[in-house]
């Protein structure tokens, strides 16, 4: 199957990083320069078409779609222009986790690569295109994957030396009450304390070690 092998494009004239480092943790804000909206999208179009040409041929093969440029036109079906909103912007937030990871140095200045992303394994998307294909009525929203967003690994002369996992969450306001429900976990109800087990922290605190997504990563 075809791997990511798409190297970040620069786009640091776009994007201005502004990185902070505290007691061990690391703080990437990456503000977009007005007035490029353009000019980012063309440079990362390359970028995000690789991350999902290895999904796209294996969920194209499992919903019966020919992939031949001359094919007859089947239908208007597609992975993943065909799914909803919401489902393509938490593939954004996975894409653009993998870019970072592979573009800046955050953790411990390892080079991480990311050989593949795992959109394949979305069982959910699969089932619905599979359907939607042959009963374009029965639209509907797609739960999000499950597992880890992306794992990236750091490659030593030739060996896997450590491997780095990603959560990617997408919202449209982000304030600091915002972060702190999704790092944290919400408030119960009526009450100053968080739900126990919700949150980031809490999810990747209790995935085990290591991800099912290294298997994902193996197999694919």
């Amino acid at each position: 199957m075809p791997l990511h092998d798409c190297p970040p494009p620069d786009v640091d004239d776009l994007l201005e990083s502004n990185p902070t480092f505290s007691e061990g943790y690391g703080h990437l804000l990456l503000e977009q320069i007005e007035d490029s909206n353009e000019e980012l999208v063309s440079r990362l179009k390359s970028y995000f078409e690789s991350a999902h040409l290895d999904a796209r041929v294996v969920i194209h093969d499992f919903v019966g779609m020919d992939l031949h440029p001359d094919r007859e036109k089947q239908t208007e079906v597609n992975y993943p222009s065909s799914l909803n909103l919401t489902t393509l912007k938490g593939f954004f937030g996975e894409v653009m986790s993998g870019f970072v990871a592979e573009k800046y140095k955050l953790v411990g200045n390892h080079n991480w690569e990311v050989p593949v992303f795992l959109f394949r394994f979305h069982d959910d998307v699969k089932n619905y295109l599979f359907t939607l294909v042959r009963d374009q009525e029965q639209k509907r929203q797609t739960i999000g994957r499950l597992g880890t967003d992306f794992i990236g690994i750091s490659i030593k002369d030739g060996t896997v030396e450590r491997l780095i996992s990603g959560e990617a969450k997408w919202r449209k306001t982000l304030t600091q009450s915002t972060i702190d429900a999704v790092m944290l976990g919400p408030k119960e109800k009526g009450k100053q304390t968080r739900v126990k087990g919700k949150g980031v922290w809490a999810e990747l605190n209790k995935e085990v070690n290591p991800p099912d997504g290294l298997r994902q990563l193996h197999i694919a």
